[in-house]
């Protein structure tokens, strides 16, 4: 008994030592460190109800959090009916409305390639783009620009300039 009122009396003591004081600020909780995972696949809704999907032979998130870091990636997007699938070295997702993919961007459609450093998907705005040197292959077609974009739902796809392009042949 002595020994349980002895913790007791040290637990409130404790407690009142921890009670924080009027303009003392209190410190943050340390950030939950990152969980890891090999054989990874993510999947999402957009508000339209389209859907995407990733597989990356690895990745890590923060556990309560829906953004998280993937490597090794394979992706698909999915918007009225058509499909832009896209592999990259790494995929950073936030909060599943933006996906930013990089270390070498491969974006596939209906016979086209496009190969960039780096790019973003943007749910809200339903493209795939990027800022980065492109180049861009497809039946008949080879063109080199800086910059794409890629709208997944439309049939619209704009290479910015300065372009080189070649129609049929072997490319610029």
């Amino acid at each position: 008994m002595a020994a349980a009122a002895a913790v007791a009396a040290g637990l409130g003591a404790a407690l009142l030592v921890a009670r924080p004081r009027p303009g003392v600020p209190v410190p943050e909780p340390a950030p939950v460190p990152p969980s890891s995972f090999e054989g990874v696949e993510v999947t999402g809704r957009d508000p339209d109800g389209s859907q995407w999907r990733l597989v990356a032979e690895r990745g890590s998130a923060r556990e309560g959090e829906a953004s998280g870091e993937l490597l090794g990636v394979r992706g698909w997007f999915h918007k009225g009916g058509r499909v832009v699938d896209v592999d990259a070295g790494r995929a950073r997702v936030a909060e599943g409305r933006t996906i930013d993919l990089d270390r070498g961007v491969r974006i596939g459609w209906e016979g086209y390639e496009a190969r960039v450093g780096s790019a973003r998907y943007d749910r809200d705005a339903g493209t795939v783009s990027s800022s980065d040197p492109v180049e861009l292959e497809g039946p008949g077609l080879r063109v080199q620009g800086v910059g794409i974009r890629v709208d997944v739902a439309g049939r619209r796809v704009r290479v910015g300039g300065p372009v080189k392009a070649r129609v049929g042949g072997s490319g610029p």
